[in-house]
């Protein structure tokens, strides 16, 4: 496991748990309530009986205080802890501006949490701002210390920014979203880079597909029952490739821009990823795609 290359300034918080006992798959923004830095943050952490992960200045520096294959103790919650990396964030607004934070202090909050994400395979943020979803990762992975404890932490400035930071730091993590539409089922959730969308197992026929480029330009074609070929040109994540209501398989689909990976029936999940996947003239249905952006 390694720890952020952007950081500044270390030193190490002698309370600490060695080690976790779970895999990293959560973030936990907290606020310093005082506008310490790095270097002073650190020094806190050295009698404090508390500590973070990480903690950012008003100038945008990182210091680290806490390894991230240890556990910090940061949230009033040695659960939470375990799976998650805390970053601590200096004010530069007191009480009354709900904890005010810093332009470059948000800047360099932004950049450590893609880092963070990026190395621990987190493909995602998800912020609901909902405490029963705590550690149902699948629906919300990023937690608030006002949840474990009595207090304001993050602060309310920070609070109110976890929609907005959760969908600027995916903007950097998510090359390509895509959902299907099957039998029985109708349409998936959203789906990211890599994983599967659609069913193996049940004989379900995939019957439209939408994709979500996330800026980039893909253009489309496929092969669908009754049809034959069908060129979408370049979509957008509005585009509906395929039809729903009239009970037709996608057999093949050709993308440019990005490769996608088919599982079909009787043949299972092809080889590799590819921009051409499926059959023609044999009858066989698309069942599951996977799709990475080029």
């Amino acid at each position: 496991m390694s720890n952020s290359n952007l950081v500044n300034y270390t030193k190490i918080s002698p309370y600490k748990t060695t080690g976790r006992n779970h895999a990293i798959d959560t973030i936990t923004i907290h606020c310093m309530a005082g506008n310490l830095s790095v270097e002073t943050c650190g020094n806190v952490f050295q009698t404090a009986k508390a500590s973070a992960n990480y903690g950012i200045d008003s100038d945008g520096r990182v210091g680290m205080y806490v390894e991230e294959k240890d556990r910090s103790w940061a949230s009033s919650s040695s659960s939470n802890d375990n799976r998650a990396v805390t970053i601590e964030v200096a004010n530069d607004g007191g009480a009354s501006t709900g904890w005010h934070v810093s332009a470059k202090a948000y800047k360099s909050l932004i950049a450590l949490l893609v880092d963070i994400c990026k190395r621990n395979g987190i493909k995602e943020l998800k912020w609901k701002g909902d405490k029963s979803l705590i550690g149902q990762v699948n629906k919300q992975n990023m937690t608030v210390h006002r949840w474990f404890a009595n207090k304001a932490c993050p602060g309310d400035y920070l609070y109110n920014l976890h929609g907005q930071i959760a969908k600027e730091v995916n903007s950097q993590l998510i090359t390509i979203k895509y959902r299907v539409h099957q039998q029985t089922y109708g349409w998936s959730e959203w789906k990211t880079e890599g994983q599967q969308a659609g069913t193996t197992g049940q004989a379900k026929r995939i019957e439209a597909i939408q994709i979500d480029p996330c800026g980039k330009k893909i253009s489309v074609k496929a092969h669908i029952q009754g049809i034959g070929w069908k060129d979408y040109g370049v979509i957008n994540k509005n585009t509906v490739i395929g039809t729903t209501g009239q009970g037709k398989r996608i057999e093949a689909i050709e993308i440019h821009g990005a490769k996608v990976c088919c599982h079909m029936q009787t043949i299972g999940w092809a080889s590799d990823y590819m921009n051409l996947q499926g059959t023609l003239g044999i009858g066989k249905r698309m069942e599951a795609i996977k799709i990475k952006a080029e």
